[in-house]
């Protein structure tokens, strides 16, 4: 089967590349003109005529997009471009692959205003800003044009392969510069690690599921509580991680307080178990311990 990733080059398309290349002949884009090897693909959207194109250049089986405006502040700023990029790509990828008999799988968000018992896939979600709101037109217009599509709503978390881009990233470089870190206690979330989303997405190319499916961890925890994870984890000082109460700071977007997603379709549909937090944690950091510990003895 020939799997074609849109936004391999960011954190999460990354590493659903790496993942899937174990089972699939898999293609990703990339808008670097430079191609490190020949299952990349230079492709800048720019339209439906830029979509059509690349599918008819790779001719695949399935495709995963993870291209987004995910910025959730630049998003608000610019949203024309959030629109063009979360409401407008999708609109016309699902088009292109509903009329060319191509299985899609998009990645969506939980950046939603949630009950604390976790949105399911038949509620209507509550978007708070732009770029919630723009992911949720796609989700939509996704669903109107194709009856064979997965959304994935999810949040994920681990090691971006730039090292600058996720939560992980941010404490490990804010312990490396002798910075505390501040922690919401009152922002909850139930994310996932980023390589158990990505075989959750490998079974998903052979499945018949359609419509919306959330991948997300069952335990409900706040960003606060997450930080003081990873950095135990990674046995570095979690008193470091300062708690407090977050509050909507002037010109920034408004952010969701509860994102909890009800993982129960998952288990019940792809029969997968859920790891806890720190299993995934463990998988995600595994390699970075070690590395810390170098550079503390040097």
């Amino acid at each position: 089967m020939k799997v074609l990733v849109l936004g391999a080059s960011g954190f999460l398309g990354n590493i659903v590349q790496e993942v899937l290349s174990l089972k699939f002949e898999v293609y990703g884009t990339t808008t670097s003109s430079f191609l490190r090897d020949p299952s990349q693909v230079n492709f800048n959207y720019s339209g439906k005529e830029s979509i059509q194109k690349l599918l008819m250049q790779i001719n695949p089986d399935c495709v995963i997009n993870c291209v987004a405006l995910a910025d959730v502040d630049k998003a608000e700023a610019n949203p024309s471009l959030a629109k063009f990029l979360n409401f407008e790509l999708p609109r016309n990828l699902s088009e292109l692959c509903q009329g060319g008999g191509i299985k899609l799988i998009h990645i969506s968000t939980d950046h939603f205003e949630s009950p604390i018992d976790g949105l399911d896939e038949a509620e209507d979600p509550r978007p708070i800003n732009v770029y919630s709101q723009t992911k949720l037109d796609g989700d939509l217009a996704i669903l109107e044009n194709s009856n064979s599509a997965t959304i994935i709503r999810t949040n994920f978390f681990g090691r971006s392969h730039s090292g600058d881009k996720g939560l992980v990233d941010f404490v490990i470089k804010s312990f490396q510069d002798s910075q505390e870190i501040s922690g919401f206690q009152n922002v909850f979330f139930n994310p996932v690690g980023a390589h158990f989303l990505a075989t959750c997405i490998q079974k998903l190319v052979v499945s018949d599921y359609c419509g919306i499916l959330n991948i997300s961890s069952t335990r409900l925890l706040s960003k606060y509580e997450f930080l003081c994870l990873v950095a135990e984890k990674l046995n570095l000082d979690s008193t470091r991680v300062i708690p407090q109460d977050y509050a909507r700071i002037a010109g920034s977007a408004s952010r969701p307080k509860c994102m909890s997603l009800n993982p129960s379709m998952l288990r019940a549909f792809l029969g997968v178990e859920l790891p806890s937090i720190e299993t995934q944690l463990d998988m995600e950091l595994s390699g970075i311990i070690s590395l810390l510990a170098d550079k503390d003895d040097k």
